[in-house]
């Protein structure tokens, strides 16, 4: 549970989601401090894949009426809302702004054809770097 470094494994015949749920963590998603992080690496938010009343210390917060999906699925989002680990363009001076974001430039595991170069490890180890800087 976003315990670094560590590895997700899935395997059998599992939804694509549960892929996507642990590799969430192996990338470092649901920060402790998210705005709808439960507390213990999961978040509040129905129908996301990294959401799930966990037990964890605020997953009493946990609501089933934020982003309801289409079809029912409690997995359909990807970060419902875009504001607890995953925005590719975060409003300035919002969370995601300024804590790890999985859809950041610096995150290697992430496909952003937008982001240019991938940035030297020394640019990925210096606070505050952005690609090119």
């Amino acid at each position: 549970m976003n315990n670094a470094p560590g590895i997700a494994v899935v395997y059998g015949r599992c939804p694509f989601t549960y892929m996507l749920h642990e590799q969430g963590h192996s990338m470092g998603a649901v920060l402790p401090n998210s705005p709808n992080g439960s507390g213990a690496g999961h978040c509040n938010d129905d129908a996301d894949v990294m959401c799930y009343k966990d037990g964890g210390p605020r997953s009493g917060n946990y609501r089933t009426n934020v982003c309801p999906s289409p079809n029912g699925n409690l997995d359909y989002y990807w970060d419902c809302n875009v504001n607890d680990y995953f925005h590719p363009n975060p409003p300035a001076g919002s969370f995601l702004a300024t804590n790890w974001n999985l859809a950041s430039c610096f995150n290697r595991m992430v496909h952003r054809p937008n982001c240019g170069a991938a940035p030297s490890a020394a640019e990925v180890g210096r606070a505050g770097a952005t690609p090119g800087s």
